[in-house]
């Protein structure tokens, strides 16, 4: 009997899935199903199939020796078929060889000779022109299509740097101000000539400003105020009950 059907033979009796297999040796399922049905030639090398073989025997706790023995017997036994397919093949184009005298053989190659020639000037040149052509023209459009996105690429880019540098500037322009107040203190806020705060600041009260405007205080009591201008410390404005006028 076959190696692979003895190993599935001795599998179905003991009513284990190939799957069970797979997971119990770690074997690829599509390699197990070659041993089983006799397609050793879809296999890794020799060394990798007398591993399986292995692996499989003994996890259907059959005789490895036995079933690795039946393996190179299978091996021996083709090599002997390819070796005696070869030396008939062989034999076959000898005596073909010397059923042909030396004259069919000139007159064969003359016209394989002219055969070939015609092949190269009537058609195949032709071809290669036309199609050499072609690339060239091909290769002129592809160039001038990645011109095109190379030249709107760098306008873009060109565009995206401006808009960057535009924004980086506007950022750069922007005041951000601080105000708390230690004690209550009258408080008067204009950024430009537009009022955004006018009224009382009350103890623990904190108004904070962003604008690129230029921006105005005026402070009722300026010990009670404390300023900080785009995040540094600047304090007390002023004395006490002192007013004071800033601009930034």
């Amino acid at each position: 009997m076959f190696f692979g059907e003895k190993l599935k033979e001795s599998r179905e009796k003991q009513g284990i899935t190939i799957e069970e297999i797979v997971q119990e040796t770690k074997i690829q399922k599509r390699y197990l199903v070659d041993i089983e049905e006799g397609n050793l030639s879809d296999l890794p090398g020799r060394t990798y199939i007398r591993g399986f073989l292995k692996s499989y025997a003994v996890t259907l706790k059959e005789n490895p020796e036995e079933i690795l023995n039946g393996y190179e017997e299978y091996c021996s036994l083709k090599e002997q078929k390819e070796k005696i397919v070869e030396k008939v093949e062989e034999g076959k184009h000898t005596k073909k060889g010397k059923k042909i005298n030396s004259r069919k053989k000139n007159i064969i190659l003359a016209f394989l000779i002219l055969g070939i020639f015609y092949l190269i000037t009537a058609i195949i040149m032709p071809l290669i022109q036309n199609k050499t052509k072609k690339t060239i023209k091909v290769k002129t459009e592809q160039s001038k299509k990645i011109e095109k996105i190379e030249n709107k690429e760098n306008k873009e880019s060109e565009l995206s740097r401006d808009k960057k540098n535009v924004i980086s500037e506007e950022i750069s322009k922007i005041k951000k101000i601080e105000i708390t107040a230690t004690g209550k203190s009258w408080l008067e806020i204009h950024q430009n000539e537009e009022i955004v705060f006018l009224g009382y600041i009350e103890t623990g009260e904190t108004k904070k400003i962003e604008s690129a405007k230029k921006i105005f205080l005026k402070i009722g009591d300026a010990s009670k105020v404390k300023i900080k201008y785009n995040d540094k410390d600047l304090g007390n404005l002023g004395k006490k009950n002192e007013v004071i006028k800033k601009e930034f």
